[in-house]
């Protein structure tokens, strides 16, 4: 398709080609994080010290689903889901 349109003289970019980024969805009812971290291929996490918060964010195929929690919430969550061996990576 590249090809045909540099052919007929139509500037092809990338832009034209790449599907739109979506945006993280924010959830804000932990049973319902719980369920997406179940199945996600990772789990980030971002400590704002400032806040007095902890965003935890769970990556699945189609979405990256987030949610903040107070710090002693999230910790009590992240060694739960590091006792069932989901990949945690905090930055």
């Amino acid at each position: 398709m590249v090809a045909e349109a540099v052919a007929r003289g139509r500037v092809a970019t990338i832009k034209n080609w790449c599907q739109p980024a979506l945006m993280p969805k924010e959830v804000f009812l932990v049973e319902i994080w719980r369920r997406y971290a179940e199945n996600a291929e990772e789990i980030r996490v971002k400590r704002m010290p400032e806040e007095g918060v902890v965003k935890l964010k769970a990556r699945l195929s189609g979405y990256l689903y987030t949610i903040k929690l107070p710090v002693e919430r999230a910790d009590a969550i992240l060694g739960e889901l590091k006792e069932k061996g989901k990949k945690i990576v905090e930055y």
